[in-house]
């Protein structure tokens, strides 16, 4: 391995490499995927095109800082997913729009109508 591999599966443990922890990440399951469903949700998009798949990729891409860079993180951490999430939903709504694929009318603030489609699970107290 010699510490030269792109590695972007389930999750696994983290691995020692030379002197660094790198910590194996997720890629389609839990970045892309979820981007471009809620996308395609929001904007009653017509059909998915790579070019969409594209645009999911680069802005889960602009998320990853320098520090997560040097964790040996691809991706950035699930503990900011939702915000990452709804930051690639948006490029890929720009996509559907962009390209008429949309069945939605394009809203004024996009990012407030994606972050309007996200399901919020509200559960009644039992107790």
């Amino acid at each position: 391995m010699d510490g030269r591999c792109l590695r972007a599966v389930v999750p696994f443990a983290p691995v020692k490499c030379r002197d660094k922890i790198l910590v194996p990440g997720q890629s389609n399951n839990v970045c892309i995927f979820p981007a471009i469903g809620l996308a395609v949700y929001a904007t009653g998009a017509r059909r998915v095109t790579a070019e969409m798949f594209m645009a999911a990729a680069h802005a889960i891409s602009e998320q990853v800082t320098e520090a997560d860079l040097e964790a040996g993180l691809i991706y950035p951490p699930a503990s900011n997913l939702l915000a990452v999430e709804a930051h690639a939903a948006r490029r890929v709504a720009e996509v559907v729009f962009a390209r008429g694929l949309a069945r939605a009318v394009r809203p004024d603030d996009l990012e407030s109508f994606i972050r309007s489609k996200i399901y919020q699970p509200a559960y009644a107290s039992l107790i």
